[in-house]
């Protein structure tokens, strides 16, 4: 098994995905489908234009993996504007 398709099949439906791709702003996707004998995973996420749903290659997940522009599921986004009282 090479180095991407590991990295798919680790990668199941239902994992959310903070995405920093090539071009475009970075965004949290759901996995929709991972399918590790085809090479390729399915995600839904939400844009201004509506839901919108997406099939990336094992080869381009892999590479954003590599270059530390894809965490498996993130921890949750800490909330802004809020302050903690103090301790």
């Amino acid at each position: 098994m090479t180095t991407a398709r590991s990295l798919l099949a680790r990668i199941d439906s239902g994992d959310t995905l903070a995405i920093d791709p090539d071009v475009g702003s970075p965004y949290r996707a759901t996995v929709t489908r991972s399918d590790v004998d085809a090479g390729e995973l399915t995600v839904r996420f939400d844009t201004d234009r509506g839901r919108q749903t997406r099939t990336f290659d094992v080869v381009e997940v892999a590479r954003w993996y590599q270059d530390a522009r894809l965490i498996i599921n993130p921890p949750d986004r800490p909330r802004r504007g809020r302050r903690e009282p103090p301790a």
